[in-house]
């Protein structure tokens, strides 16, 4: 690919969850997840493919937490949780001031993502991550409250994530 060539993007939505009575999805997005909010799932050629890990076989999960609706704000302080396909932690990390985290050295594979805030409702999706690929998972969480201030979320309203990755890891 040129430098100049627009890059291959796929978008697709997936509605895989137990919340929403949905089966897994099909097709081109074939592999089960478990997914507990409508995720929105891009797939990207890799901008900067990273040679070295590539070659270590691990990959980034970035992950940026923000309110569901005031996506501007960004939740500080909630916590990102990655477990590999056996069920074992991989990285357990804390996001910033900002709502953002990167976390580096994640072995290639499908994991499954959970995030997680006192007052808000949790997201757990999966995510496969390619080696020397940077997967962003953006996770708006929806506010666990009754009433409250003007622009809160009420209780039963879902959160929802998106899921930008690199090269075919939906297949």
């Amino acid at each position: 690919m040129s430098a100049f060539a627009a890059p291959r993007v796929l978008v697709a939505l997936a509605c895989t969850s137990l919340l929403c009575g949905c089966a897994a999805s099909s097709g081109a997005l074939g592999t089960a997840t478990l997914d507990t909010v409508p995720t929105q799932r891009v797939v990207r050629d890799p901008f900067y493919p990273d040679s070295a890990r590539a070659a270590a076989d691990i990959g980034v999960i970035a992950v940026a937490v923000r309110e569901l609706v005031r996506p501007e704000r960004g939740i500080p302080r909630a916590r990102a949780i990655v477990t590999n396909a056996l069920g074992l932690t991989v990285r357990e990390r804390l996001v910033d001031t900002t709502g953002v985290r990167v976390l580096d050295s994640i072995p290639a594979g499908v994991h499954t993502v959970e995030v997680r805030h006192d007052g808000y409702g949790d997201v757990r999706l999966t995510v496969p991550v390619a080696a020397g690929c940077r997967v962003v998972v953006e996770a708006y969480l929806a506010a666990d409250a009754i009433g409250g201030a003007a622009g809160t979320a009420h209780r039963g309203q879902r959160g929802r994530a998106t899921v930008t990755s690199c090269g075919r890891p939906f297949e």
